[in-house]
């Protein structure tokens, strides 16, 4: 009976702990099947019937519902059996089955829903030769979630004073302790919360200045309308919101004329624009320039095979410089976890 009233009252702890510490909010539910080994821990009696076998095996299906991420409620249907009781040379099969209700108080171990679980409540448990007795039980365990709807457990019971035996059976008087493993489906998990984090993009934009209008014949000098357009570039480059800028800037010739002086020329007029942006307030080390000559036309093969006077017009494009201003921008965006 003293022992009894312990199982009750640790029972009770748990519910009482659980109730407190959780809120109740709907989340999910589960179903599933458990299977594992028992153990009768048969109560020393002076009565004719006693143990002969103390090993079985235990199992059920259980099912519940989380009223929070730490709190659920749970039901199950449970058989205990495989156990043997001897009266001088008769023996008696000995299993016990019935319903079972509890409260699993749960620490979370990860996003996904695993938790480390403690519960605790009662089974009504039945037998032959048994008048049914209210059996509590505590446990503790381990819920892994496999998926988002799969999970497996682990875990060990123990139930106390299972079996009430009728007067012909005096003597069968035994707690069980059950290790078991079992397989849960969880239902109703809703989707995570979107969550709005910050999330940076790279940009780069091309501004090609007309080498044709911004230098003069033949010059690596800047002339006033390509100061203007320089400052240009920096003006959007401003105005676009962008961090950690960086220019790159490319000079560029057409086909026409010595290639290394070609070369040359594309390298120094590459520098006069870098020059003009430092002028312009541009730290120096966000700045790089090259020059490629003309190994990177725009035109293509379209102006092969012209006389001069029709090249130098068909070639216009290709004398430019290229201003690839690269920074970044930082958005916030909602995101699923």
């Amino acid at each position: 009976m003293k022992k009894n009233l312990l199982a009750l009252s640790v029972a009770t702890a748990l519910l009482a702990t659980a109730s407190v510490a959780s809120a109740a909010v709907s989340d999910t539910g589960y179903f599933g099947a458990r299977l594992g080994y028992a153990n009768a821990d048969w109560n020393s009696s002076a009565d004719a019937w006693e143990s002969k076998e103390k090993s079985g095996l235990g199992g059920g299906v259980y099912g519940g519902y989380s009223l929070s991420e730490y709190f659920s409620l749970e039901g199950a249907y449970n058989y205990i059996g495989g156990f043997e009781a001897q009266n001088g040379v008769d023996t008696k099969d000995v299993s016990i089955h019935g319903p079972e209700l509890s409260a699993r108080f749960s620490l979370p171990v990860n996003d996904a829903g695993s938790d480390i679980f403690l519960r605790g409540g009662v089974m009504y448990a039945m037998g032959s030769g048994s008048d049914g007795e209210f059996a509590p039980v505590v446990g503790v365990g381990l819920n892994l979630m496999l998926n988002d709807n799969l999970a497996f457990r682990i875990g060990y019971d123990r139930y106390f004073e299972t079996f009430d035996a009728e007067p012909e059976y005096n003597g069968i008087d035994f707690d069980v302790d059950l290790a078991y493993v079992g397989l849960n489906y969880v239902f109703g998990k809703s989707a995570p919360a979107p969550v709005a984090e910050p999330v940076t993009q790279t940009i780069t934009n091309t501004y090609t200045l007309d080498a044709n209008t911004t230098f003069g014949f033949d010059s690596a000098e800047l002339s006033e309308q390509g100061k203007t357009a320089v400052n240009q570039v920096i003006l959007e480059a401003q105005n676009s919101g962008l961090e950690f800028v960086q220019y790159q800037v490319t000079g560029h010739t057409d086909r026409i004329g010595n290639p290394a002086y070609n070369q040359k020329l594309s390298e120094r007029r590459a520098q006069s624009v870098a020059d003009e942006l430092v002028a312009k307030g541009v730290a120096a080390a966000d700045i790089s320039a090259v020059g490629v000559g003309s190994s990177e036309p725009v035109t293509g093969t379209e102006c092969d095979n012209l006389g001069r006077k029709d090249m130098i017009k068909c070639t216009a494009a290709d004398r430019r410089v290229e201003v690839k201003v690269t920074g970044t921008t930082t958005k916030t965006e909602t995101v699923n976890k």
